[in-house]
């Protein structure tokens, strides 16, 4: 498929950019990414694998170091924290990332094991290196897996303005949502889901995180041109866990299957559909963790050594705790509330025992 900044004149979707990306629909802004279950198709692009993080044993990795050369001339060394020993490997689509020499043992294959990152484009093509690899071979875990469904949309269109008529659906699930950025609000990203959760969505405009595009506004129509990448909004789908895992095997199968099985978890984070197949959400043979002892392990993974130190000294958490309330939002009060019939419904004992659960696993 042709990139889009490759010809000077290119129909995406249900309008047309002309040589200065100029984008118009009857004189209209293009499709929103809005409105239940309807997904404007025809301001899809693609969807792809943007990202994959591969833990293989020693031998596996032997096998697919087999298949991929050595890149000698890729410049910066990659890195990642934990291990000695950092190349770059030619692979379909560019360059991915291989770290050997681990410092540390894993439960599955003690230090004889390495990672591979691919990203990007490469992370598209990594089926072509994956499928190469015998069945009997394929010792290895996806530990983080990004899928991203790129849509056109107008220069003006937020992520915070998509993710805001979502907020429904997400707060009915309990899933922390919200922005980040500063300035202008169209440059800003959208969170679906927190940062220790194994499903997380993040939505943003991929052709300004890029720096691909420039936009301004012609003086005389009022209409937005663009020049670059033409304005593009990323919904990009972030596993991990199982979740990965489960994402790992439609990788191998191909973009189509791994398309079908991305929507169905954007669909039901959010009751958006991204594309017009969806797939159906794999059971996880082990149940889902709740909102709540999810929340409370990441508390008490980054902020145990406080608390620890608040009890000991007798600090009066539950009176710092009462001036908080008093000064919550609305919001964040109904935010509370939720919390509290939550807790009260999984129950103390259940809470504590997955707390302690995923702390044990991190």
């Amino acid at each position: 498929m042709k990139k889009l900044h490759e010809k000077p004149t290119v129909s995406v979707g249900c309008g047309q950019y002309d040589s200065g990306w100029r984008y118009s629909v009857d004189g209209k802004a293009p499709p929103l990414l809005t409105g239940g279950l309807s997904h404007g198709q025809k301001s899809l692009q693609s969807c792809s694998c943007d990202w994959l993080s591969l833990s293989v044993s020693g031998a596996c990795g032997g096998v697919m170091g087999g298949i991929c050369p050595v890149n000698t001339v890729e410049g910066s060394e990659p890195y990642a924290k934990g291990f000695r020993h950092h190349e770059w490997r030619q692979v379909w689509g560019g360059n991915a990332q291989r770290h050997t020499g681990a410092l540390s043992r894993s439960k599955r294959w003690g230090k004889d094991y390495e990672l591979w990152n691919w990203t990007g484009k490469q992370a598209s093509c990594a089926d072509m290196v994956l499928q190469r690899v015998e069945v009997e071979q394929r010792d290895w875990k996806a530990t983080r897996v990004d899928i991203a469904f790129d849509f056109a949309v107008g220069g003006d269109i937020s992520a915070p303005s998509i993710g805001r008529e979502w907020e429904a659906v997400t707060e009915a699930q309990a899933l922390d949502s919200g922005p980040t950025g500063q300035g202008n609000e169209v440059t800003w990203t959208w969170y679906i889901g927190g940062k220790s959760s194994e499903r997380r969505i993040r939505i943003y405009r991929k052709d300004i995180e890029s720096g691909q595009c420039h936009s301004e506004k012609d003086p005389a129509t009022g209409e937005w041109i663009f020049r670059g990448m033409p304005p593009t909004m990323r919904v990009e789908l972030m596993l991990r866990g199982e979740h990965a895992a489960k994402a790992l095997e439609h990788v191998i199968e191909g973009h189509t299957a791994l398309g079908r099985f991305a929507a169905a978890h954007v669909q039901a984070m959010t009751g958006f559909t991204p594309c017009d197949e969806v797939g159906e959400l794999p059971k996880i043979d082990r149940p889902e963790p709740s909102g709540i002892g999810r929340k409370t392990a990441a508390m008490i993974d980054q902020y145990g050594a406080t608390l620890e130190a608040c009890l000991a000294a007798g600090v009066d958490l539950e009176r710092l705790l009462k001036v908080r309330e008093d000064k919550m939002s609305v919001r964040t009060k109904q935010r509370s509330r939720k919390a509290l019939a939550q807790a009260l419904e999984v129950g103390s004992d259940a809470i504590t025992w997955e707390a302690i659960g995923l702390l044990l696993a991190r």
